[in-house]
């Protein structure tokens, strides 16, 4: 179910793991597990099928920087986000490049679109290159991203998010908590029909923690939590305009909505 969420870590520590660890693993030669990655087409769809199992219960990265300088840190600082385009990223990404390029660091993007598959292959290429840092939005990854955030001696920063339980840096805040206090803003003004919008991308956790933090608090205030769900695959603006469509033509309409990120009320 797209609502689920990873389980907390384990503190990270146990460094790169090798090529030759992942083909004794797998029982196959280093020259194997190199062809997986280089050339998977003279690989048998059976050994890469067990190569893969084996690189992701191990957390491998493959070392990308060649000979002496496989050691060596880059000047590059890495970062996933989910929408290099979305304006609520910008100041973000705006104040790591003004800053890294003040002490000689360059950075590199990719986005993931709110996709696990895309953050982690984004997330294997980056540490391949042993970038001084990897920056990753949210908290929420898919188990093999979580693996190499374990494997990997590369400082691992998450934004967006925040829960002290877990081993990276943090900068960010609770989206709970956020659902929370807008619902009991709202309450404290005096609405009562208040509806929530969710996000019609799947994957945005964040998002649905804010809905989760709606719903406890109203019906906590003894009042009926009312989420509207866009169509799947909807862009953002069209999402909110759908929505604002649907529950103005209810009986009785809500006195007020919160919209889960600022795309689908600009959509409204």
């Amino acid at each position: 179910m797209a609502d689920e969420k990873p389980a907390t870590r384990k503190r990270r520590g146990a460094g790169r793991v090798t090529i030759t660890a992942v083909a004794r693993e797998a029982g196959v030669s280093a020259i194997t597990v190199s062809r997986y990655f280089n050339q998977p087409e003279q690989v048998s769809p059976e050994l890469r099928e067990r190569i893969a199992a084996v690189v992701n219960a191990l957390g491998y990265v493959p070392n990308l920087v060649a000979g002496g300088l496989a050691s060596a840190r880059s000047r590059v600082v890495a970062m996933v986000i989910p929408n290099i385009s979305g304006p609520i990223f910008a100041n973000t990404i705006q104040g790591f490049s003004d800053t890294l390029s003040q002490h000689g660091f360059q950075l590199l993007l990719a986005s993931s679109y709110f996709s696990a598959e895309q953050e982690e292959s984004a997330v294997r290429a980056f540490l391949g290159w042993s970038p001084a840092a990897l920056v990753l939005t949210s908290r929420f990854h898919s188990p093999a991203t979580e693996k190499m955030i374990e494997q990997t001696d590369v400082p691992v920063i998450e934004t967006w998010d925040h829960q002290p339980e877990r081993s990276p840096i943090q900068i960010g805040f609770s989206h709970y908590d956020v659902g929370v206090t807008a619902a009991r803003y709202l309450y404290d003004k005096g609405y009562r029909r208040i509806a929530f919008v969710q996000n019609s991308i799947a994957g945005d956790f964040s998002a649905l923690e804010r809905r989760d933090g709606y719903i406890a608090t109203l019906e906590g205030l003894g009042i009926k939590p009312w989420v509207f769900v866009p169509d799947a695959g909807r862009a953002p603006f069209e999402a909110g305009k759908q929505a604002m469509e649907t529950l103005m033509s209810q009986t009785p309409r809500p006195d007020a909505i919160f919209f889960a990120n600022d795309n689908l009320a600009a959509g409204a």
